[in-house]
């Protein structure tokens, strides 16, 4: 082998191993509440580690269709590290009771529909481990004994 090929390869060998990208996992799932689907229900994904510096593969969200499911697929730049996560809650709802996802409480008649409880990965009680390559989940929210979401008295929640 030539003096010139061997320094390309081991230049080469050398760019890739710098370069390479964490491996990411496809998460697949689904989400009730009260044992029905919850469609509309932003799931957030949080590091387990509260001291873990919030990346583009350690934190999002992902949005429930009407059946209560969800899927990320892993490509390039989608997907999660494998690792345990907290979990966060939202289920915002317009005056006609249709999901709106990039909505903010209060804006058009927009309304948080969960449990106060459920919008905090701290006090949701809900955590998840990823492994590669891919990770399924069921989430199983429920009403009963759950504080009010912020904008609902206790006794209008059921």
């Amino acid at each position: 082998m030539s003096r010139t090929v061997f320094t390309t390869v081991l230049t080469l060998a050398f760019v890739a191993g710098c370069s390479s990208k964490p491996q990411l996992a496809s998460i697949d799932g689904k989400v009730t509440l009260d044992g029905k689907p919850a469609g509309g229900v932003i799931v957030g994904f949080w590091p387990a580690d509260p001291g873990a510096k919030l990346g583009t593969n350690n934190y999002g969200r992902v949005v429930t269709n009407a059946a209560g499911e969800f899927t990320l697929v892993a490509d390039a730049v989608s997907g999660f590290t494998a690792g345990d996560y907290r979990i966060s809650f939202s289920r915002i709802l317009d005056a006609k009771d249709t999901p709106q996802p990039d909505a903010k409480p209060g804006e058009g008649g927009a309304r948080e529909t969960l449990s106060a409880a459920y919008l905090d990965p701290s006090t949701s009680n809900t955590s998840a481990t990823v492994r590669l390559p891919a990770t399924s989940l069921t989430f199983e929210l429920k009403t009963a004994g759950m504080p009010p979401p912020p904008s609902l008295s206790k006794a209008s929640y059921k």
